[in-house]
């Protein structure tokens, strides 16, 4: 398993673990990455989720299990 962090400034495809990444993978992570931004903007419009910017915002770490990566890349 491999743990990287993920830059909440960043897109999906600039993340530093994209490119590490099989192309199946690559796949699932757009699919999750999409569903995620239009959940969390329908929850901001409806005001369910409300977005205090004097709270800095804290680092998310994603782990990869090492199957899921490129073989030259682990």
């Amino acid at each position: 398993m491999s743990k990287f962090k993920v830059d909440l400034n960043k897109g999906l495809y600039q993340q530093s673990w994209w490119n590490l990444l099989k192309p199946e993978v690559k796949l699932k992570a757009i699919k999750v990455w999409e569903n995620y931004d239009e959940k969390v903007d329908e929850l901001i419009t409806t005001g369910e989720v409300v977005i205090d910017p004097t709270i800095p915002k804290r680092n998310i770490i994603v782990t990869i299990p090492d199957n899921q990566l490129t073989e030259e890349d682990k």
